[in-house]
């Protein structure tokens, strides 16, 4: 009967239990999180959180140019641009750049607020979000870096990534692509944030934008007598007997090598020689000047490092007492040792003293001890 009253008494527990845990799960309220737009970064070029939905023919302006070359009802640039919420999106009012049309060829565009000078000796950094919502079939997702002066067009191809990058087009995830740009000529391309390839605007592009030392001497013709045949067919074969045409098809003499390949130069592909090339100035060197932050001597240490907060290093006031601070470290944890232990205060005596001992025997005592110590 105990037993039961116990049990009844736990059910009801229960019962309680979960109907408090129900009461309040009603009366908690849903809290709606609203997307905060970030302000830009301070000395950016360009930046555009997309704040506003209303800016498309204002700062961003729809291309009228045609594209070259293909036909007249595939030549403009048709597509449909908007700017408003993701499919799914995970915060109100979190807008983007979207592309409304499949199968159209989209192009906008929008200015710098402000030229960037590669004089400056500054990297040039260019990144953005993609989000390809349904998966990406054909097409690309890319930006143009345009100059203020027609002066150069680019169409050199560059190295492709070693690295699997298929994933990022077709997961329908949010991805951040970088391109830095260095004042040597240097890129380097992020995948969030990602080493995926690098190179150099001189040396990766093929062709290269640097005149080649040499080029084809535009005057000089193949020569008549140049056979370019490395293999011809032997004149001494003949055709067996047993040769059947109609199963065998027409019998055609073995090749040898070309006698002409063994005592004259004339074989082979012909290939147009090369000369010095005009327009050829070698590799640009900058020229050398005096350089304003040299700084002669560092005998007082009035140079001092930049420095860095780290809790596993110590900063650094000047060059010459880094290390100043080990040392007392090691002495405050002999001391701190010895008032935890103080029987170590008599290690430290014993062992301070024997030297001392040593030292005054060998240099005052007898020969003869002396003599028995080296023994």
């Amino acid at each position: 009967m105990k037993s039961i009253f116990l049990l009844i008494v736990f059910l009801c527990s229960i019962g309680f239990l979960h109907g408090s845990e129900s009461e309040s799960s009603k009366s908690e309220k849903v809290v709606t999180v609203s997307y905060e737009t970030p302000a830009s970064p301070p000395g950016a070029y360009f930046a555009d959180p997309f704040k506003h939905t209303n800016t498309i023919g204002k700062k961003w302006i729809l291309s009228m140019a045609k594209k070259e070359g293909v036909d007249e009802d595939i030549a403009k640039y048709d597509g449909e641009w908007a700017i408003g919420e993701w499919n799914e999106p995970l915060l109100k009012y979190d807008y983007g750049l979207i592309v409304k049309k499949k199968a159209r060829h989209h192009a906008i565009s929008s200015k710098l607020d402000r030229i960037f000078h590669f004089s400056s000796k500054k990297p040039l950094i260019v990144q953005y979000d993609v989000k390809f919502q349904e998966g990406q079939e054909c097409g690309g997702a890319y930006i143009k870096l345009l100059t203020h002066l027609p002066t150069l067009k680019l169409e050199h191809a560059a190295p492709q990534s070693t690295q699997p990058i298929e994933s990022y087009f077709t997961d329908r995830k949010t991805h951040l692509y970088t391109l830095v740009l260095n004042p040597d000529d240097s890129y380097i391309i992020y995948i969030d944030q990602k080493e995926i390839v690098r190179g150099n605007l001189k040396t990766s592009l093929e062709p290269s934008i640097i005149p080649p030392e040499e080029i084809d001497d535009p005057n000089d013709r193949k020569p008549e007598d140049w056979d370019e045949r490395e293999e011809i067919p032997d004149s001494k074969a003949v055709k067996p007997d047993d040769w059947d045409e109609e199963v065998d098809g027409t019998y055609e003499a073995p090749l040898i090598k070309n006698p002409k390949c063994a005592s004259a130069p004339g074989c082979g592909e012909w290939k147009r020689p090369t000369k010095r090339n005009p327009a050829y100035k070698g590799k640009w060197l900058p020229p050398m000047i005096k350089n304003p932050a040299y700084k002669a001597y560092l005998c007082y240490g009035k140079w001092k490092p930049r420095q860095i907060p780290n809790p596993d290093y110590f900063d650094v006031e000047n060059i010459f007492s880094t290390m100043e601070p080990i040392k007392q470290s090691v002495l405050e944890s002999l001391v701190e040792a010895a008032n935890t232990r103080p029987w170590l205060w008599a290690v430290y005596f014993v062992m301070t003293l024997i030297p001392v001992v040593l030292v005054c025997i060998y240099c005052f005592g007898s020969s003869k001890v002396r003599l028995m110590i080296w023994r």
